[in-house]
């Protein structure tokens, strides 16, 4: 199985991680949610063999299987936030993919239920 072309999914996932408030139109949201769907599609392949060796490819592939079974919210930037949420998850199938190095994971003693607003003085 040869190496998908990562660049050209790479400069799309670019363009739908750019600036939040810089929107674009339902219609565009529309296109490029369909055309992230059909490039990490193409990438599934791939990821699935790094999958026992490489713990971010493994949740990328949970996250993807996520959001693709769920869909977006009914929010009013439901649609949005979606597929900001494909964008992230194929920049890291391309980034597994590539051997590229994932951002650092840190560990973190601060419990989840830990509120700043609580903190003594």
């Amino acid at each position: 199985m040869s190496t998908p072309d990562t660049h050209s999914v790479q400069a799309l996932v670019d363009k739908v991680l750019g600036p939040y408030g810089q929107k674009p139109s339902a219609e565009a949201i529309g296109r490029l949610t369909g055309e992230l769907l059909a490039a990490g599609a193409g990438l599934l392949p791939h990821a699935e063999g790094l999958r026992e060796e490489d713990g971010f490819a493994d949740g990328a592939l949970r996250d993807w299987h996520k959001l693709t079974s769920d869909g977006p919210s009914d929010s009013a930037l439901g649609d949005w936030n979606h597929v900001r949420g494909l964008a992230r998850v194929v920049r890291t199938l391309c980034r597994a993919i590539e051997g590229d190095e994932q951002p650092p994971y840190r560990e973190t003693t601060v419990p989840l239920s830990f509120s700043f607003g609580r903190m003594p003085l």
